[in-house]
């Protein structure tokens, strides 16, 4: 025999490690109504939530931002535009997202007003004004007699009053705002709550539900999609939303056109002065001198000698106006850099008109911002920064071309000089003329810049912005989006097979009783069960017991009941009974094993049902068989054969009473073969030390010598060691336990204090065993499933 107290897995799988797939079906089986109930509960909570959720409708428009600046590239040659790159999508969605549309949206639809209850149904409110300061709180509706509310207002901030009545389709008015109920082709509802917000918690309500995305990092599509329980506002909110986003650029760009046309006009103005006064001038002195040819020869030199003396002039002239420009004083909040880059030589002065460009987006970027936030405003204060450094190198810049002007200047003055002593001939006239021809040259080409520059500005002022372009505008959605009640039936199907499945499984594996033959065996060292036991019930039978008293009469005992054998001898119980009798006779014919203990670790395990029976079928083969009742504190032999209890074991241990008189008969369903029964007698107050004592062991040294086969029925073990002596004095001890009842410990510790011991055990019993869970069968299709007892 294994010691049991070594041996692993008593309370774990008994079939390895790893669970099976048939473990789990058969865990399953078992608690097939534990699992169905868990798996039923997220199928149900489910079906609840989808029958409970409210209904959300989801809408969605369609947008395509260019990568590009809008309007083109008109004021490229003079003014050039930034370039946003790839991050110009991206920017335009965050303007999207931005707080500044979300409330130009609420304010246009009125979202101020939140219709509660009916839910989706906004239609039901006809709003016809509210003013600026919207009121607060929650103004109720109750359905009164007719066409008519009742009206209460709560939670309010200003003191707002409610109607004294509200009469459908005529106006009431609310904290300043001019509302109506609507005639509507529904029935009217019985409750209407309205809820008052601001414009930033309803900005807030519609970022909420907003949903700015890219679908294709790709393609410069954005889609714009708003969910929301009203499906009339969830295709309302995208449609509005592009607009105001189309109408905000389109501001935007004018804002910059305008700066543009601005500056432009005031130079062209300039120019044109400037020209009209150099043609007059030309004029004049050809008139007056009556300029007409010079000669070949003169004409180089006069040419050469205007020239220099005509670029002297201009840088001079120039010298003299930049350092004006330069000198003087600047208003508070004004720069002189426009005056600067407006300045001829810097016209076409690629380095001046970027950093003007820069200059005039960094401006019209602050002056934005300076709609929603103060001058301290860090975004301002940085952008004034910028602005200061971008004027401070346009200053830099004009003062280095100064610095370089007067150098020229002195070149010049050395090559006039240089030059005038060899053109001393050349009549001053000529000189003059080609000077003032130059300047009207000059001047007239600048000019016609300008006027260019000046029609393409105006045409980007008036068109519409290129660059943004609905492409699909949301329409009403026909169904809602959410819940989705066919998925979320299948989530809960799925979450509840799961849940189902851990619940039968955990429950089977934290289970500590004894189940199947492979508990039994792991739990006892691997000792072979003897038998399996159905499950039977506790049918009560008639059993005319019999005693043979010395005048040889006979009396009737009350009837037992758990006598499976007897009640019904074709039943899968009883012919376990009869293979455990087999198992047993074959054992004892080698072994010698006449006097067997009956034992259990626990109380109902059906130890004394098992002695029983087995006593029963040994007599019914024709072996001579005795069954004794040895449990001295709770004997129940008695009650199962309906015999009397006294005179018994311990009258014979005591000496007050023979073997004879102790000794009684009872049927065995067999005629004229008996089954010889000894109960317990009365309850003694030393039951252990009668069992162990010599009086005990010649007991059954004398009964050896009348019967084949002893079947003592002993204590639980766990309880007291009343079956440890017995099997001291018997040929071998079989442990009782009850299926689903008996505890792997237990059972362990019992088979483990007879192996202590040193008593021979040949195997256990497992009674009340359910085949179908376990999937075994007896090929029986007959016998009634019951319970045992005893």
């Amino acid at each position: 025999m294994v010691d049991p107290s070594i041996t692993a897995g008593v309370y774990g799988n008994t079939e390895g490690d790893r669970l099976s797939f048939r473990q789990i079906l058969v865990a399953l089986r078992r608690n097939r109504w534990l699992a169905i109930t868990v798996g039923l509960i997220p199928v149900l909570l489910a079906a609840l939530y989808s029958w409970k959720a409210p209904r959300v409708y989801d809408s969605t428009a369609t947008v395509r931002i260019d990568n590009r600046e809008s309007g083109g590239s008109l004021l490229k040659g003079i003014v050039p535009l930034p370039s946003y790159g790839s991050g110009k999508v991206l920017t335009e969605m965050e303007v999207l997202r931005s707080r500044l549309l979300a409330e130009s949206v609420a304010r246009t639809l009125n979202l101020v007003v939140d219709v509660i209850e009916p839910a989706g149904r906004r239609g039901v409110i006809q709003i016809i004004s509210v003013p600026g300061r919207p009121p607060t709180g929650v103004l109720t509706l109750t359905r009164a007699a007719g066409a008519r509310y009742g009206a209460t207002a709560t939670n309010t901030k200003f003191g707002e009053r409610a109607p004294a009545s509200v009469t459908v389709g005529e106006p009431f008015f609310y904290g300043g705002a001019s509302l109506a109920v609507a005639r509507a082709s529904r029935a009217l509802p019985e409750r209407i709550v309205i809820r008052f917000r601001s414009p930033r918690d309803a900005a807030k309500s519609i970022k909420s539900g907003l949903a700015v995305t890219r679908p294709n990092r790709e393609a410069e599509i954005v889609r714009v999609a708003y969910r929301s329980t009203d499906p009339m506002l969830a295709a309302a909110v995208p449609n509005l939303l592009l607009d105001e986003f189309v109408r905000y650029k389109s501001e935007s760009n004018r804002s910059e056109a305008s700066s543009t046309v601005k500056f432009l006009r005031g130079q062209v103005d300039t120019y044109v002065g400037q020209l009209k006064k150099a043609e007059a001038a030309l004029g004049n002195y050809r008139q007056q001198q009556q300029v007409v040819s010079l000669g070949d020869e003169a004409a180089v030199q006069v040419k050469r000698m205007a020239e220099l003396q005509a670029e002297r002039d201009q840088l001079v002239a120039e010298q003299r106006s930049l350092s004006a420009i330069l000198s003087k004083p600047t208003p508070r909040g004004e720069s002189r850099a426009r005056d600067i880059a407006a300045f001829p030589s810097f016209i076409t002065n690629r380095g001046m008109q970027d950093i003007l460009a820069s200059l005039l987006e960094v401006e019209a970027e602050r002056n934005t911002l300076l709609v929603r936030r103060n001058p301290e405003n860090a975004d301002v204060v940085a952008l004034t920064a910028r602005i200061d450094d971008l004027n401070g190198q346009l200053t830099q810049m004009a003062r280095g071309y100064l610095s370089g002007i007067s150098s020229k200047i002195t070149a010049l003055d050395a090559n006039v000089a240089t030059f005038g002593r060899q053109i001393e001939t050349i009549p001053a006239k000529e000189i003059a003329f080609a000077r003032l021809a130059r300047e009207q040259k000059l001047l007239d080409e600048i000019t016609t810049l300008l006027r260019t520059r000046l029609k393409e500005a105006e045409i980007e002022e008036a068109v519409e912005p290129g660059d943004v372009q609905v492409i699909d505008r949301a329409l009403i959605p026909e169904r809602p989006s959410s819940p989705k009640i066919p998925l979320n039936i299948l989530l809960g199907l799925f979450a509840g097979a799961a849940l189902g499945l851990f619940a039968g499984v955990a429950r089977d594996l934290l289970n500590t009783r004894v189940r199947s033959k492979e508990d039994a065996q792991s739990s006892t060292g691997g000792l072979p069960v003897l038998a399996s036991i159905p499950h039977f019930g506790t049918n009560g039978f008639g059993l005319a017991a019999m005693r043979q008293s010395d005048s040889k009469e006979r009396r009737q005992i009350t009837p037992g009941a758990g006598l499976i054998t007897l009640a019904e001898s074709r039943s899968p119980s009883s012919e376990a009974y009869r293979a455990l009798r087999t198992n047993i006779t074959f054992a004892s014919a080698d072994a010698g094993n006449r006097v067997i203990v009956f034992t259990s670790a626990l109380p109902g395990d059906g130890k004394s049902t098992s002695a029983s029976n087995l006593a029963l079928t040994l007599a019914q083969q024709g072996v001579r068989t005795l069954l004794i009742d040895a449990d001295l504190r709770k004997g129940s032999l008695h009650r199962l054969f309906g015999i009397r209890r006294e005179p018994g074991l311990t009258q014979l241990l005591v000496g007050t009473s023979t073997l004879t008189e102790a000794l009684q008969l009872v049927p065995t369903g067999e005629p004229g073969i008996p089954l010889t029964v000894l109960t317990s007698g009365p309850y003694p107050p030393n039951p252990t030390e009668l069992l162990g004592s010599e009086r005990m062991r010649k007991l059954v040294a004398e009964l050896r010598q009348q019967f084949d086969m002893i079947v003592f029925d002993s204590p639980p073990l766990a309880l007291v060691t009343d079956a440890a002596i017995l099997g001291s004095l018997a040929d071998t001890t079989i442990v009782v336990a009850r299926a689903g009842s008996t505890e792997k410990k237990a059972l362990q510790d019992a088979a483990s204090q007879l192996y202590q011991l040193g008593i021979h055990v040949s195997g256990t019993i497992l009674n009340d065993f359910n085949p179908l869970p376990a999937r075994y069968g007896y090929g029986y299709a007959y016998g009634q499933p019951g319970k045992v007892t005893g």
